[in-house]
């Protein structure tokens, strides 16, 4: 089991308290595409900022590869983070003044050497941006610049994707454009967990998790009769 979610609960403190994740619990597997489902504010990017740990839960466990992140140190999280997975946001965080190569070598930041260049170009190529490598983000479109957040997650050759609405800020064509590269990117053995409220990306999962309220309510796993798992989205 790559992903052991365990008896997770997680409350906001404020002048109003809000308990947004209640006892969750679940194990995904090496090379799943699970997508999370939800109303907003039901918990579904609580979850997976929790599973990265940039949140702590007041209970319960995430192991990843055998890893208790909750043990861990702030330090040796981030050094967890880095190592094993990678990040794809609805805002997509790319640095204004950086080209979209630069962008994608951030993580690599403290590695010296110049493989980490070619490693660039060849993933900016894999999600279709040959030639844009030298492109600052405003000379890129919304779809473009999502695909350059992509490849920075990728950079660092992660065990896990977590990608947080990463069709959020995009039109239908866009969209369609996007889960395809995460479609793919799946069939080749890439893990990913995606938070979506579009039941359009949501297909394109073999596991769908539903939460409402911080409880997960549902966890459909669709499977064919070859015994591969299912994956509805466009062919």
């Amino acid at each position: 089991m790559l992903i052991e979610i365990q008896n997770l609960s997680k409350t906001y403190e404020g002048e109003v308290s809000c308990q947004a994740l209640k006892k969750a619990s679940l194990k995904i597997e090496k090379g799943d595409f699970v997508s999370v489902v939800g109303r907003s504010g039901s918990g579904k990017s609580t979850l997976l900022n929790c599973m990265a740990g940039l949140d702590i839960p007041q209970e319960g466990k995430v192991v990843i590869d055998g890893i208790d992140i909750y043990n861990l140190s702030e330090d040796q999280r981030a050094i967890f983070r880095r190592e094993y997975l990678g990040m794809i946001f609805q805002q997509y965080h790319l640095i204004p003044i950086l080209t979209a190569k630069e962008n994608v070598l951030v993580p690599l930041t403290f590695e010296n050497g110049r493989e980490k260049e070619g490693r660039a170009e060849k993933i900016l190529e894999k999600v279709g941006l040959k030639g844009k490598g030298d492109n600052i983000p405003n000379q890129l479109s919304g779809g473009e610049s999502q695909r350059v957040a992509i490849a920075r997650a990728l950079i660092n050759k992660p065990i896990i994707i977590l990608a947080d609405e990463p069709t959020g800020n995009l039109d239908h064509d866009n969209s369609k454009v996007i889960m395809g590269i995460l479609r793919e990117l799946n069939r080749k053995g890439q893990t990913i967990i995606m938070v979506t409220h579009d039941m359009e990306c949501a297909k394109y999962g073999n596991k769908i998790i539903s939460i409402d309220d911080g409880i997960i309510t549902d966890i459909r796993d669709k499977e064919v009769k070859n015994g591969r798992k299912e994956r509805e989205g466009p062919q």
